[in-house]
């Protein structure tokens, strides 16, 4: 997994988490979709962490999760913090 943080010369404005999955899905929207709302609610803690922790807004952190078995990468939507 990675915490990708985007700096100002003062301080950091926004992160991305990027969650890496290894789950043996196949690579149909569906599945990828139900898989993406199964995790979305670990992915959105681990953005009230990293919100909490660095001072920023929860929309100031993006998430996504990267499912290596079919090589997609998904936008994790956000809920409500």
């Amino acid at each position: 997994d990675r915490l990708v943080l985007v700096r100002s010369p003062t301080q950091v404005v926004a992160a991305e988490i990027i969650d890496f999955k290894t789950d043996a899905i196949d690579d149909h929207p569906e599945m990828v979709e139900h898989r993406t709302q199964a995790y979305a609610p670990q992915l959105n803690a681990y953005r009230e962490a990293v919100s909490d922790l660095f001072s920023l807004p929860f929309s100031g952190v993006s998430a996504k999760l990267a499912f290596l078995s079919v090589g997609r990468t998904v936008e994790v939507p956000l809920t409500s913090a």
